[in-house]
């Protein structure tokens, strides 16, 4: 299961690598169609929004594909192409003064995006053993934290970059990764056991669990992004902010892998 891990793992660190060139380079971008510089945030925030709505739209679409014993790569492939190919557009668009195709743009990638968050998790708990799933959670969970670790470097070295080389560069390595998906796929279908999968329905334990989790993920941006910087400069000088605000995706790197032996036991077990 870890070349399936791996491949999953540059999957969501080119998407989040995606992510992180497009807040680089929305101020400059926005301008250049026209809009105003305060409106970056109020697209900044509609796009979580349209994340959290396609996300869970996906997720429901892809278990009911693989219900009907379809297969999701493909389907994973066409719509990474579509999202990478109205990234690509973007900074070609934004010179042209559009407002309203530039905002158009935003919004297919920011819907076909969500094809490579929710699907291939809904794909790893349709096919993957229980206890090799905390195994292949972790190396995904890796390559968003190091594109995480990443972003604040990434930022300094694309200063003054002309936009369409970074777009360009990670769409099309995000579309070559996402192709790997339809390798892993049938890797993952051959290694599901031949008796049909025992399902349970959703009790309240789970639901707390996963308010629990919402909860913590909303403390943790809100504290990210309004306290974090505040401590630090406590106690270093603003030069040194960019190299600090990565310590807690090191940190997480360096831990989520010792978490991984317990919980792949804990799965066996039950």
């Amino acid at each position: 299961m870890t070349p399936v891990g791996i491949t999953f793992s540059i999957i969501q660190f080119l998407f989040v690598t995606c992510w992180t060139v497009y807040v680089i380079f929305l101020p400059q971008l926005a301008a250049q169609a026209g809009i105003e510089k305060r409106w970056v945030i109020f697209i900044l925030m509609a796009d979580q929004v349209v994340f959290a709505l396609m996300d869970y739209s996906m997720g429901v679409a892809a278990d009911r594909v693989l219900r009907g014993a379809g297969r999701l790569g493909p389907l994973l492939v066409w719509a990474t192409a579509i999202s990478c190919g109205a990234f690509l557009l973007l900074p070609f668009i934004a010179p042209t003064g559009s407002a309203a195709l530039f905002l158009a743009a935003l919004l297919v990638w920011a819907m076909t995006s969500s094809a490579l968050r929710a699907p291939p998790m809904v794909m790893l708990g349709k096919y993957a053993p229980a206890p090799t799933i905390p195994w292949v959670s972790t190396l995904t969970l890796f390559g968003m934290g190091l594109a995480g670790a990443l972003a604040p470097y990434l930022t300094v070295s694309l200063r003054g970059v002309d936009p369409r080389l970074p777009f360009a560069l990670s769409s099309i390595a995000l579309v070559a990764a996402v192709s790997g998906l339809l390798w892993a796929e049938k890797h993952l279908q051959r290694e599901v056991a031949a008796e049909a999968a025992t399902t349970r329905p959703v009790g309240q334990d789970v639901l707390l669990f996963f308010a629990a989790v919402a909860l913590l993920g909303l403390g943790y941006q809100v504290h990210f992004a309004l306290n974090s910087a505040p401590l630090y400069l406590r106690f270093a000088k603003p030069a040194d902010l960019e190299y600090l605000m990565p310590v807690f995706w090191i940190g997480f790197n360096l831990l989520i892998f010792p978490r991984a032996g317990p919980t792949s036991a804990s799965a066996a077990l039950s």
